[in-house]
């Protein structure tokens, strides 16, 4: 970090403790230098709120704003979903710091408006009968769409970075698979050489209270890779066997009906331009780094008559044909 970044960021520890007073004991302020995001937090201010000490790493959040590069844009993060250790839901907003517009820190209020709400529905029992309170006072606002989506993402605080890397891997999990997240976990540690001992049990005491089984692991060396698979085995003895499916593939008719066909160009000596009205149905489904998907774009190109009418063209091995955003060597 530059010096002038290291001054702007110790005026705002001491803002820091100035606005956790200010704003009161429902507002925790914290301090993040990006310069280290393992251990970003250098000051924060109520912090009982989160639950997290100075040290405590940045929030998935605060690593998609730097992904997304939202900061480049703006200059905060207005009021987004957030949830604390407890559970407990608080309402967030970042500041983005910037030194000759380089993003080097973050100065975040996390509110726990629940002593409010607290009060609010006391007053209103008060003067209306309950079911009223629960059934009309009490339903949610219509949100917006953003409001939506932070509330499927939101931002969760944690005091190590560990933590939030399993919450990570989870999250993309779900994503990637609802039914495969909901599976039983074994979370293996890797690299342990490379960590401290207390590293290690933060960890493993985080994942253990998750409910999964832990082991540590140093894979070059193999330590730990033993029990690892003889747990993985035992484990899978006791689950049911794992549903297969079999791609179904839309008929090449399907594909091609109600159009003109395809057209062959030769633009020069070795490649062959193809054009075919249907063939971005096809692509939209096609992951190019895939092996059987390239198998059923090649299936589909040989009954719709591409591959004959390329080899009556002359095609050659090694030529190239491109369709569309896809090149590729052609083999017989």
């Amino acid at each position: 970090m530059t010096s002038s970044s290291n001054l702007i960021l110790q005026h705002y520890i001491k803002l820091t403790e100035f606005l956790g007073k200010a704003l009161g004991p429902d507002y925790e302020v914290a301090l993040h230098d990006l310069t280290r995001k393992d251990r970003s937090i250098i000051a924060i201010a109520n912090n009982y709120i989160s639950g997290r000490e100075v040290g405590a790493p940045l929030t998935n959040m605060a690593l998609s704003s730097l992904r997304d590069k939202s900061y480049e844009h703006t200059d905060y993060h207005l009021h987004y979903y957030s949830i604390n250790v407890n559970g407990k839901d608080l309402r967030s907003s970042t500041f983005f710091i910037k030194d000759s517009g380089k993003l080097i820190g973050l100065l975040c209020i996390n509110f726990d408006d629940s002593r409010y709400r607290a009060i609010s529905d006391h007053i209103l029992k008060l003067c209306h009968p309950d079911l009223f309170v629960t059934d009309v006072l009490a339903q949610p606002l219509p949100e917006s769409e953003d409001d939506i989506s932070a509330r499927s993402s939101p931002e969760k605080f944690r005091n190590s970075a560990d933590a939030v890397t399993v919450d990570a891997i989870n999250r993309e999990l779900e994503k990637f698979n609802p039914e495969l997240a909901k599976a039983p976990q074994i979370v293996a540690g890797n690299k342990i050489d490379m960590a401290e001992p207390e590293q290690i049990e933060r960890l493993k005491a985080y994942v253990e209270a998750k409910g999964y089984d832990y082991y540590s692991i140093c894979a070059p060396i193999l330590e730990g890779t033993r029990e690892l698979m003889n747990a993985v085995w035992n484990r899978l003895q006791t689950l049911p066997p794992v549903k297969e499916y079999e791609p179904e593939e839309i008929p090449t008719e399907l594909l091609v009906q109600n159009s003109t066909g395809f057209t062959i160009t030769n633009p020069e000596p070795g490649y062959y331009l193809v054009e075919a009205p249907w063939f971005p149905k096809v692509l939209k489904g096609i992951d190019v780094e895939d092996y059987e998907a390239l198998q059923y774009m090649q299936r589909v190109l040989e009954k719709s008559g591409v591959f004959e009418a390329l080899r009556q063209r002359g095609i050659q091995e090694g030529d190239i044909v491109s369709l569309y955003d896809i090149e590729f060597e052609y083999i017989p």
